[in-house]
């Protein structure tokens, strides 16, 4: 897991937390938290899904060969006189 998604998971945990002890002293304030845990969700949500999409893509360049002709296609094939 990365670390990154790790600290935004922190951070989702330290919101809904805060919303729970805010709705306990005053409801209008916890009801204020509730679009930024929103947000905050939405942000873990992105998060992780943009790490497992960079993950497949690794994985996948990975294990094609520079032979095959749909590495060509991304256009990464070698250039002339590069190793």
């Amino acid at each position: 897991m990365g670390l990154a998604l790790f600290d935004i998971g922190l951070l989702d945990i330290a919101v809904y937390a805060l919303t729970y002890e805010a709705y306990k002293v005053d409801s209008r304030t916890a009801y204020l938290l509730v679009p930024y845990a929103g947000w905050v969700s939405f942000a873990t949500y992105l998060n992780g899904k943009s790490r497992i999409s960079s993950q497949r893509l690794f994985v996948s360049l990975a294990t094609k060969s520079p032979f095959d002709p749909a590495f060509r296609e991304l256009g990464w094939e070698r250039q002339k006189g590069q190793p």
